[in-house]
């Protein structure tokens, strides 16, 4: 069913990247949350020097990612923390960070924090809003700021620099090696062939982006912007990629 006039589609929202919950006691709390089957520690703990809070990410078995912030001093958290803690905001991830900021105000929101780099999110933007019926909200540049100029125009210049290869070159070797160089850790065939985005540990959205540009980079192919966001399986870069040597 398609919702006319919604806020998040207007603002540009590809999808919620994790909810945040607050704390005084942050190893607690991590082994807490730990302790829920299937989940696994995703990054941290760690300092976010840049919103003066420690933190740790943990994806639950269902797949969502829950942002632990512990209190630091002087934290701005602080008062969500004396009032009780828990959870405290969603984050949203946005392709374009400054229209979203924008729309967002234009419709009701107060930007709480302006677009700033972020420690916790390998130098993607943050930025903050309160809105009288969302209220707390957080936008995260979906990609990394290299390519803040547009994924499709930077991944073909890259493209563009690569000879093409021989054309019976098989597309799952290249599949493979690039695989090898972004997740070293996945070491059978069967954790390569099962592997999903947003399923496989560490398969995050950054990752998402180096492992196109290393496939790029080996096949001496362009993917588009719309390509990069639909295929999300190894399978499905097998099938992509060998579309792109027939072309």
């Amino acid at each position: 069913m398609k919702i006319e006039n919604s806020f998040w589609a207007a603002c540009g929202v590809k999808t919620i990247d994790h909810v945040a919950v607050t704390t005084r006691n942050l190893s607690m709390v991590l082994k807490d949350y730990l302790g829920v089957p299937g989940s696994e520690l995703l990054r941290g703990p760690g300092t976010n020097t840049s919103q003066n809070v420690d933190y740790a990410f943990v994806r639950l078995a269902t797949g969502m990612v829950v942002e632990i912030l512990g209190l630091k001093e002087n934290s701005p958290i602080t008062e969500h923390v004396e009032n009780g803690g828990g959870a405290y905001h969603l984050c949203f991830t946005v392709t374009d960070m400054d229209h979203a900021s924008a729309v967002a105000q234009d419709n009701g929101a107060i930007q709480v924090v302006k677009p700033r780099e972020d420690d916790a999110f390998d130098g993607r933007r943050v930025a903050f809003f309160m809105h009288p019926d969302h209220g707390l909200f957080e936008f995260l540049d979906a990609y990394p700021k290299e390519l803040s100029h547009g994924v499709a125009g930077y991944v073909s210049a890259r493209a563009s620099k690569k000879n093409k290869i021989e054309e019976n070159i098989d597309s799952v070797q290249i599949i493979k090696q690039a695989f090898n160089k972004i997740f070293p850790e996945l070491i059978n065939d069967y954790d390569l062939q099962t592997a999903e985005y947003d399923v496989t540990p560490g398969w995050t959205s950054f990752k998402h982006l180096q492992l196109f540009m290393e496939i790029e980079q080996i096949a001496g192919v362009s993917f588009t912007a719309d390509e990069i966001a639909d295929i999300q399986s190894f399978n499905g870069l097998v099938n992509g990629l060998a579309r792109k040597l027939e072309e």
